[in-house]
């Protein structure tokens, strides 16, 4: 098996040996010039130069596309931030999400838009209400940079909601409103006796929907109406 004589490494066909000892050679020259720069050195033919030339180009054209993608790595490592670090540095509410959500009141108003619209419009009606003051005391929010994810403020710290939990606020709304209508069905006791159609009608329309489902169609609804771009305040792309 053929041998390049400047390196001695070993080539199965001529043709590759004689593509890379012109290369090789020039190599070789060039560190032996360097090292002995009074003697002039021979030039190397055209043929071989313009192997050497064609080799240099494709790997410089290499060593671009690599430097260009560590680059874009750099800059990249150097803005990441964590989304819930972001918030644990920047936002400290004074209320945890559990006592935030069990403090929220729901009217005879709130059960009479039940009636008049459906749980899913009267329930987010009411999310709405209680989420009009966007300040850094309200401890949930949601980014454009993290899609269909609420992060709620939860034992002193931020952390993505779990399904339950979203469920168990969501059921807490439902179980007020329920009681709004206990207290209407108590004050119209004597209609409904000769009206048991129209009861119906109204316990339908407000438990017309399981949990699971009305919390599902809510968690998208309410990240849509609380998320924000974080990019219009700091300039970072985040780590998720």
């Amino acid at each position: 098996m053929p041998n390049c004589p400047y390196c001695f490494k070993k080539f199965g066909r001529i043709s590759s040996l004689q593509n890379h000892s012109a290369y090789c050679s020039i190599i070789h020259q060039g560190k032996y010039a360097a090292e002995n720069s009074e003697l002039e050195m021979d030039i190397p033919p055209i043929r071989d130069i313009y192997i050497v030339l064609q080799k240099l180009v494709k790997e410089n054209n290499s060593l671009k596309d690599k430097v260009s993608e560590l680059e874009k790595l750099s800059k990249r490592e150097k803005k990441q931030i964590c989304l819930i670090d972001w918030l644990n540095h920047n936002r400290t509410p004074t209320l945890d999400f559990k006592m935030w959500y069990n403090k929220w009141q729901v009217t005879r108003n709130d059960f009479h838009n039940v009636l008049s619209t459906n749980t899913l419009s009267g329930v987010m009606a009411i999310l709405r209400n209680n989420l009009e003051c966007r300040n850094n005391d309200i401890p949930m929010c949601a980014f454009d940079q993290k899609l269909k994810t609420i992060f709620i403020y939860t034992n002193s710290e931020w952390r993505i909601i779990e399904r339950n939990e979203f469920y168990k606020c969501i059921d807490s709304i439902i179980f007020k409103l329920g009681k709004q209508f206990n207290q209407w069905m108590h004050k119209n006791e004597k209609e409904l006796i000769n009206n048991s159609e129209q009861m119906h009608l109204y316990t339908k329309k407000l438990y017309n929907m399981e949990i699971e489902e009305l919390s599902r169609r809510i968690h998208l609804r309410l990240y849509n109406h609380i998320k924000y771009n974080l990019k219009n305040i700091v300039e970072y792309q985040f780590s998720f």
